[in-house]
């Protein structure tokens, strides 16, 4: 080890940990083998005349393997042991902006000595040490005027970030331009990739630097990862991503994970992308095939009507001329019975055959698309088609997405039918409750569906992203791609969540025929609805 990487592990080994310890107790700061790597290189490796080799550094590891305390570190030795700091990390939202800040200011308050050379100013996020260097931790969100003359920056979890975030990214990377040795770590988690992430791009570049594809001695890759053709379940593979396993990750964490992955899809996108650190460049089929149509069985639209049973849609409607669909469900027990409506305008339809690489025209005949007139979606017809349902079925609630013509159609059909339509919007945090409901059920097969040609090529197309919490939304595989169809899944789901959350808190006692109707067996009895 070189005198200067000493200088610098010995810093932080001095430091006080008083979160996320072992012991849940204040702890001294141990450095392990891969933290003490990425330390050692980036402030070890130095060129003849002194300064730093590396520039840039690509720090990628999954997650709970105590990456912001490492960039605390990194950050109060800094301040302490080098000149003319400026020093800033960055994150997406102002809630990731402040991990580094807090983690740093809290090893500060824990040592009287540094209590006594650095000040925190909470309220601006910001360290200010006697000798005039300053650190400070900012987000995209507040941002929009950044002057700074940074000497380093900490990238934080740049996967997260996209095109919005590029103005922050460029005014930090490039405002150091004038530093004799500038200093930019990104510090990261897996994400989706793509040119339309910031974060895939430099995790790209950084596996080719690492491969020697692109010689670039000022950028240091040091990736904790999977690989893509290993097979994830395998448990020998995942200290590869979590280098601190058996230390700080826990593998009874990784386990139970595995095992929700193993059970639901969109559950395995998670785990491999932030357990596995696997930079996955596409979202995975939401439902497979098979486990679709595992869940094939009768749903008889005319008993069903003619008994009334509760039931509850969901309504999401195309662009201006473009397929929409509506579907119904009907919680009954322990399962939930699901029927869809299809429309698409008239003047459209072969050309949409066309496009869309379906037969619209034998799916018309065949009554499983209405056609609406014209060259674009009447929306008038949609709703004088519902307004029919309304009557003939005991609808309880429909849900649509306010998008489009969505609110039109809502406000006429509640003309008839008071507060029968309900907004429901289709983001992250609206529908994730939604779509888990809905993987349970078909997972446990109690989601029955009639077969219906038009729903099951929907639910083929539809994948699900992930955001940063771990919440779902239900995409296409390429938003770019015009034949891939979700309308139906996407109704589909809205219809569950309402099925499964809006129910009459009373007991109602049924006839024979209602208890039946309902799937139960035996004598009447009480049913919570």
């Amino acid at each position: 080890m070189t005198p200067a990487a000493e200088k610098y592990t010995g810093f932080i080994e001095r430091l006080t940990l008083t979160k996320d310890t072992k012991s849940g107790r204040a702890e001294p700061f141990r450095l392990l083998p891969y933290n003490r790597e990425l330390i050692e290189k980036v402030f070890g490796t130095l060129n003849e005349d002194g300064t730093r080799q590396f520039r840039t550094v690509f720090f990628s590891v999954a997650r709970k393997n105590a990456k912001t305390q490492v960039a605390a570190g990194i950050v109060l030795a800094m301040l302490c042991l080098s000149a003319d700091e400026e020093i800033y990390s960055a994150a997406k939202s102002a809630d990731q902006s402040e991990f580094v800040y807090k983690a740093a200011a809290a090893m500060v308050r824990a040592s009287p000595a540094l209590s006594a050379l650095i000040t925190c100013v909470d309220y601006r996020k910001e360290l200010v040490h006697r000798n005039g260097n300053t650190f400070r931790s900012i987000s995209a969100e507040g941002a929009s005027k950044f002057g700074g003359n940074p000497s380093a920056v900490i990238l934080d979890e740049l996967a997260h970030w996209g095109m919005a975030e590029a103005a922050l990214y460029d005014a930090l990377t490039s405002g150091s331009i004038a530093r004799r040795q500038p200093l930019t770590i990104i510090i990261t988690t897996a994400g989706s990739g793509g040119a339309e992430s910031l974060g895939g791009r430099q995790y790209a570049y950084a596996c080719k630097v690492r491969d020697g594809i692109i010689t670039d001695p000022t950028y240091l890759p040091l990736i904790f990862e999977v690989p893509q053709d290993a097979d994830w379940r395998d448990e020998t593979q995942w200290v590869k991503a979590n280098p601190s396993l058996g230390t700080i990750v826990r593998i009874e964490s990784l386990r139970e994970a595995c095992e929700k992955a193993k059970a639901m899809p969109s559950e395995e996108v998670k785990f491999r992308r932030y357990n596995l650190n696997q930079w996955l460049s596409s979202e995975k089929a939401w439902i497979p095939g098979p486990r679709w149509d595992a869940c094939a069985g009768e749903v008889d639209i005319e008993d069903l009507q003619r008994r009334r049973v509760p039931c509850y849609g969901g309504l999401d409607l195309g662009s201006v001329a473009d397929l929409s669909a509506l579907v119904l469900a009907w919680p009954i027990g322990d399962q939930v019975l699901v029927y869809p409506d299809f429309f698409i305008p008239n003047e459209l339809v072969d050309i949409y055959s066309k496009r869309d690489g379906v037969d619209y025209s034998r799916w018309v005949r065949d009554g499983l698309v209405e056609v609406t007139p014209g060259n674009v979606t009447d929306w008038r017809f949609v709703a004088g088609y519902i307004d029919k349902l309304a009557s003939n079925f005991n609808i309880r609630k429909i849900g649509f997405d306010p998008a489009n013509a969505g609110t039109l159609v809502a406000a006429e059909i509640n003309e008839t039918h008071e507060d029968l339509c309900i907004s429901q919007r289709q983001g992250f945090l609206d529908l994730n409750s939604a779509i888990k409901e809905t993987e349970r059920l078909i997972l446990s097969k109690n989601l029955i569906h009639s077969g219906h040609a038009v729903l099951k090529w929907n639910i083929a197309c539809s994948t699900v992203a992930t955001d940063h919490n771990g919440n779902l939304k239900i995409v296409k595989p390429d938003v770019r791609a015009s034949s891939s169809r979700i309308d139906g899944a996407l109704a589909m789901v809205m219809a569950v969540g309402l099925a499964r959350s809006i129910r009459p808190k009373r007991k109602s006692i049924l006839t024979q025929e209602g208890w039946e109707a309902a799937g139960r067996t035996g004598t009447p009895g009480i049913l919570h609805l």
